[in-house]
C-alpha cells in the first residue's frame, strides 16, 4: 500500500518564495487577496515579498487596501519592509505611510535633490517627485 505524502499549502507557498518563482505571482497572489485561510494568506504575502517582482508588490499594495486585520497586516508590512521596495512604497503614499513609519531605514535614508533615494549601504533608487509625500 502506498502511502501519499501531502505538503501543505502554507509549506509548497512558502518555497515558491524561496526559489523566487516569479512564475507563480499570480497565483499566490490570488491566494492572498482570496483565501479564508490566514495561514495561507500570511505564507502568500512571505512569499510575494521574497519574490519581489513589482506584480508581487503590487499584489501586496493591493491587499492593503481590503485587510483589517492586524496579525494579516503585520505579515503584510514585514514582506514590504526592506529597502528594495522602497520606491513602491513612496509612490503608494498615502496607503503605505504606516509602513514607511515603522521602517527605521527611512531615518538613514540619504534624500537628492534629483529625486533619487540611497538607502544605507545600497544603492540610489530613482524614486521621483514622490519624495514630496514623505517630505511633507
Amino acid at each position: 500500500m502506498a502511502l501519499e505524502a501531502r505538503i501543505p499549502k502554507p509549506t509548497v507557498i512558502h518555497y515558491l518564495g524561496e526559489l523566487q518563482c516569479t512564475g507563480a505571482v499570480d497565483l499566490v497572489g490570488h491566494l492572498l487577496l482570496t483565501d479564508p485561510n490566514p495561514a495561507i494568506r500570511d505564507a502568500a504575502a512571505s512569499a510575494l515579498g521574497q519574490i519581489g517582482t513589482s506584480e508581487a508588490v503590487s499584489y501586496l499594495l493591493k491587499v492593503l487596501e481590503t485587510e483589517t486585520h492586524s496579525a494579516h497586516l503585520d505579515s503584510i508590512h514585514r514582506a514590504l519592509a526592506q529597502p528594495r521596495f522602497l520606491c513602491e512604497l513612496i509612490e503608494a503614499l498615502p496607503l503605505t505611510r504606516p509602513i514607511l513609519t515603522d521602517i527605521a531605514l527611512l531615518h538613514q535614508l540619504r534624500i537628492f535633490a534629483d529625486g533619487r533615494v540611497m538607502p544605507p549601504n545600497g544603492p540610489s533608487l530613482p524614486c521621483r517627485e514622490a519624495m514630496q509625500g514623505l517630505i511633507s
